[in-house]
């Protein structure tokens, strides 16, 4: 599995505030899609790098905390993933990472 998935997801619209204090349209994937492949690229042992394992995993709690805190809206919930692989969002939920409990 790659990352064009990620890229094919829903996306995502918000407007940020650019440097010079002005508003910027930004689009990009779904963060939830984002989260959830870098968790699943960290943990999967198929020959991936390890040192980049822990980042993977780091870059996927930080993106699903800020995703919770900041964005309800975009629930973490197997009804509210259905554009993702069944094989990620089954992984996530069946997983031992507690950060994407309770799935």
């Amino acid at each position: 599995m790659n990352m064009k998935w990620v890229a094919n997801t829903l996306k995502f619209e918000a407007v940020a505030v650019g440097e010079d204090g002005q508003p910027v349209p930004m689009a990009c994937p779904d963060p939830r899609a984002f989260a959830l492949y870098k968790l699943w690229l960290g943990t999967k042992d198929d020959g991936r790098d390890p040192v980049k394992r822990a980042p993977d995993v780091e870059q996927a709690h930080t993106v699903a905390a800020i995703v919770t805190q900041h964005l309800p809206q975009l629930p973490f919930e197997p009804e509210h993933l259905k554009c993702l692989p069944k094989p990620v969002v089954n992984f996530a939920s069946e997983g031992e990472d507690p950060f994407f409990k309770p799935f």
